[in-house]
């Protein structure tokens, strides 16, 4: 496992098997690994909190005082660290299915029995540390990659609108401060800081590249995590703030109401009116400076235009064709996120009298 060095707790309040854990990793691991013993798990949880994700893996026994099993231990390891690693060390009589529940559901990186402990049993033992120790290496890789991620969006988002890159500091901000209310009223419904921030962050991410590909920025922003392996858990959080797509979890609603606060704050579109306006008025002007043209709205806040053509200066055939000029026109003169719809609209209207 190359030159990496990993930092070890063991929880345990047996001396004989404290020591055996110790010697089979200092005969099989070496100085690749660091391992502290703990004995009482008060102790050990304190430790583990403090040091933040200094612990790479945690062996933890499944009978555990003053705690139900090791598995509420666990559990209350993983409310401030939810990537943590953890190995349940079980009695070699049984093997309860709530710790198999638990591998199976991710919660719990794998299980030692006791009779495992020892120099001819440490086949399993050997086995299942190196699969944990890959699952922290694997997470290590993931983190990184998503950093280097983090910076080049953020540069993008910063060299094309630093007003963008403020909002989404302003989301994570008004994100973690709900998620702390959350977490005092109605801690069922809070959820793990570090993601919910990673996704508040990255929500308007498709803002960089709008000006040059098709779509709402929430469409672009899915397309490029998708695209870079972020994950479902954060696309799920992040795509529903305009409320386009559904709300399928609570990180979702927690980012579209920092969403709303960050937006309404005083002083956050100082100008947007004026700009708004003026907008407005470039996408009418270029519509109307076709002679088939009778009248021209902008809606939407500008992402549609309705062009009403005179039809007895146009035909069918033709308001397709004066669609496409209309759209080309846009595309060249104005500047503008995402896309715009252009709808030509021609209607003819005969009317008669019977007397």
């Amino acid at each position: 496992m190359d030159s990496k060095i990993y930092r070890i707790a063991a929880v345990d309040d047996k001396p004989g098997q404290r020591a055996m854990i110790l010697y089979l990793f200092k005969t099989y691991f070496g100085k690749s690994v660091e391992v502290d013993p703990f004995e009482n798990p008060d102790v050990a949880l304190k430790a583990i909190q403090e040091k933040g994700k200094y612990y790479h893996l945690i062996l933890a026994d499944y009978q555990m005082d003053p705690y139900k099993n090791g598995l509420e231990f666990t559990k209350i390891l993983k409310a401030s660290n939810p990537n943590l690693a953890v190995i349940m060390i079980s009695s070699a009589s049984r093997t309860d299915i709530d710790i198999i529940d638990a591998v199976k559901n991710n919660e719990l990186q794998g299980f030692i029995n006791k009779d495992e402990l020892t120099n001819d049993g440490s086949r399993h033992f050997i086995i299942t540390i190196i699969t944990a120790l890959k699952y922290v290496d694997s997470l290590e890789k993931e983190y990184q990659n998503t950093k280097d991620f983090m910076q080049i969006s953020g540069k993008s988002i910063d060299a094309k609108s630093p007003m963008t890159k403020e909002h989404c500091i302003q989301v994570g901000i008004w994100s973690l401060f709900i998620n702390s209310v959350l977490r005092n009223i109605y801690p069922e419904l809070a959820r793990a800081d570090d993601k919910l921030l990673f996704a508040c962050l990255l929500h308007d991410i498709g803002k960089s590249i709008d000006h040059e590909v098709q779509g709402t920025h929430v469409e672009i922003g899915i397309k490029i995590l998708q695209k870079f392996g972020l994950g479902k858990e954060i696309i799920d959080a992040m795509k529903p703030h305009h409320e386009d797509y559904p709300f399928e979890t609570p990180e979702s609603m927690i980012i579209a109401a920092a969403d709303a606060i960050s937006a309404s704050r005083p002083g956050a579109r100082k100008d947007s009116l004026e700009s708004y306006l003026k907008r407005l008025e470039e996408l009418e002007a270029v519509a109307t400076s076709f002679p088939e043209v009778e009248k021209t709205y902008a809606i939407q806040a500008g992402r549609e235009i309705r062009v009403f053509v005179k039809p007895d200066k146009i035909d069918d055939l033709g308001a397709i064709k004066l669609s496409r000029a209309i759209a080309d026109k846009i595309e060249k003169e104005l500047k503008y996120p995402g896309e715009i719809k252009v709808n030509v609209i021609r209607e003819l209207r005969v009317t008669e009298f019977a007397r």
